[in-house]
C-alpha cells in the first residue's frame, strides 16, 4: 500500500506542475483560439464549429461520468475493505483508535475521492483542451489542402500561404505550450492503464462488484490515451499533407513559378509535428509502442511473481 500511496504522489506532483504550466500560458491559449477563429473565418471554414464543440461536451460529460461510476463501485469493491483492513492492523491506527476508530478508513475514503476528482479536473481539462486544439487545426489544415488542389487566382494562393504559415506557427505554440502535459497525461495513462489491467488479470477478484471500479478506471485510461495520441498523430498527419501541397504549389503557377518558389523554400520548409515533452513525435506507432511496453511489463511482473512462489 505505501507504493501505491508514493507512485500516486509522484503522478500527482507530475500533474500539478503541469497544470500550473498551463496556467502560466492562459493568456497563449486565448491567443491561439483568436488565431484561430480568424484563420478559420478568412477560410470560410467554420460550418462545423458547434458539432466539434458539442463532441468535446459529450467526451467530458462521459468522461465525468466514468470518474462517478469509479467512485461508486469502489466504495463496494475488495479494494476499498482491503484498505481499511490494512489500515486497522497498521501500527498507525493504534495511535488514533483512542480519539476515533474510524478515523483512518474514513481519512482513506476521503483521500481517494478528493484525489480522484481532482486529478480528473486536470486531466478531463488538459484531454479536453488539447484534443479540441488539435481537432480545429486539423479541419483548417484540411480545408487548406483541399482549396490548394483548387486554386486558381493570385490572391487566393497568397490568403492559403498566409493561412498555411499562420496555422504552422499556431501548431509550433501549441506543441511549447503542452508538450510536458501531453507528456504527463500519457504516461499516467498507461500507469493508470497497467494498475487497472493488472488488478484486473492478477488479483483474481471472483465477484463482480470487485472489480468493476477497474473496467471503469481502465476505459477512463484508454480514453485518455486515444484522445491524446490519435488527435495530435492526425493533426500532424494532415499538416504534413497541407504542407507537401504548399510545396508543390508553384508547379499550378508557372508565371509564379521562380516568386513562390523562393518565398516557400524560405518559410515554408519547416517539420509539422506534435511531441511529448520535445523528446518523442507524437504518431500513430506511438499508441502501439505504448500497448507493447504495457504488455511487455505485465509479462515481466507476472513473470518475476511466479519466480518468487
Amino acid at each position: 500500500m505505501k507504493k501505491t500511496e508514493v507512485s500516486l504522489l509522484f503522478v500527482f506532483v507530475m500533474q500539478a506542475s503541469s497544470y500550473c504550466f498551463i496556467r502560466k500560458s492562459k493568456i497563449q491559449i486565448e491567443q491561439i483560439l483568436k488565431t484561430l477563429n480568424r484563420i478559420s473565418h478568412q477560410l470560410d471554414c467554420n460550418a462545423d464549429y458547434r458539432k466539434r464543440k458539442m463532441m468535446i461536451y459529450v467526451f467530458c460529460m462521459l468522461m465525468y461520468g466514468l470518474i462517478l461510476a469509479f467512485l461508486f463501485t469502489y466504495f463496494y469493491s475488495d479494494q476499498r475493505i482491503n484498505d481499511q483492513a490494512y489500515l486497522k492492523n497498521s501500527t498507525l491506527f493504534l495511535s488514533f483508535s483512542k480519539l476515533n476508530p474510524n478515523f483512518l478508513p474514513m481519512l482513506r475514503d476521503f483521500s481517494v475521492s478528493s484525489h480522484t476528482l481532482v486529478n480528473s479536473i486536470f486531466v478531463i481539462g488538459s484531454t479536453a483542451c488539447y484534443a479540441f486544439l488539435c481537432i480545429e487545426m486539423r479541419c483548417l489544415f484540411l480545408h487548406i489542402t483541399y482549396q490548394i488542389q483548387s486554386v486558381k487566382s493570385k490572391e487566393n494562393v497568397y490568403q492559403l500561404l498566409h493561412a498555411y504559415d499562420e496555422l504552422a506557427n499556431v501548431l509550433s505554440d501549441v506543441d511549447s505550450i503542452f508538450s510536458y502535459t501531453v507528456f504527463v497525461l500519457v504516461l499516467s495513462s498507461m500507469a493508470g492503464l497497467f494498475w487497472s489491467t493488472y488488478s484486473l488479470i492478477f488479483l483474481q477478484k471472483t465477484h463482480l462488484e470487485f472489480i468493476t471500479p477497474f473496467w471503469f478506471s481502465g476505459f477512463y485510461f484508454v480514453i485518455v490515451l486515444l484522445a491524446v495520441i490519435l488527435s495530435a498523430s492526425e493533426t500532424a498527419r494532415a499538416g504534413n499533407v497541407a504542407r507537401e501541397w504548399v510545396v508543390s504549389l508553384p508547379g499550378f503557377f508557372p508565371l509564379l513559378y521562380l516568386e513562390l518558389k523562393i518565398q516557400i523554400r524560405k518559410n515554408f520548409k519547416r517539420e509539422i509535428a506534435l511531441t511529448l515533452w520535445k523528446m518523442y513525435t507524437i504518431d500513430r506507432s506511438l499508441l502501439f509502442s505504448a500497448l507493447g511496453t504495457l504488455v511487455t511489463y505485465g509479462i515481466l511482473i507476472a513473470t518475476l511473481g511466479n519466480v518468487q512462489s
